[in-house]
């Protein structure tokens, strides 16, 4: 029986880190076309805490909870605050004006030379948004945050991976 429940307690612990490991990388790299819901995000803190709390020794869950804060919260905040996170934020019939707002901290620009004009590429009726610290490594993969508009308002808003 003590087996089980120590086995039962490292799966919690350890698939919970993993998911909140992979959910940011997902969000982050912009690799899913759809921003992970933060629910998904509750849902691997609570296995870990429900982990944590099987301990029988106080001492135990004294050094393991702020390890836990320690390592999982930054994590979460880096995925939370990811492109596609904010795109989920845009609406059908927004105006350009508050997509800026929602978008503000990410560069706009499509960052792509036109070779006729000279100047940057950009299409009538999008919005085309990078995040600076992805654009900042050039060695760097990164996605590009794309909102459609028709007549002034938004249409559409996705992660568009170069």
């Amino acid at each position: 029986m003590r087996v089980s429940l120590f086995v039962l307690r490292i799966c919690l612990i350890g698939g919970g880190y993993w998911a909140v490991s992979a959910f940011s990388s997902l969000d982050y790299d912009a690799i899913s076309p759809r921003a992970i819901p933060l629910w998904a995000y509750v849902g691997a803190h609570l296995a870990i805490l429900a982990g944590l709390f099987q301990s029988d020794a106080p001492w135990k869950l004294g050094l393991a909870v702020p390890l836990f804060f320690m390592l999982t919260i930054p994590m979460t905040n880096r995925g939370m605050s990811s492109m596609g996170h904010r795109l989920a934020l845009i609406r059908p019939g927004m105006e350009v004006a508050e997509v800026r707002r929602i978008m503000t901290g990410f560069t706009e620009g499509s960052g792509v030379a036109n070779p006729w004009s000279g100047g940057e590429f950009v299409s009538p009726g999008y919005l085309f948004f990078r995040d600076p610290r992805l654009a900042a490594d050039p060695s760097s993969d990164f996605a590009f945050g794309v909102v459609a508009f028709r007549d002034g308002r938004a249409v559409d808003a996705y992660v568009d991976p170069d």
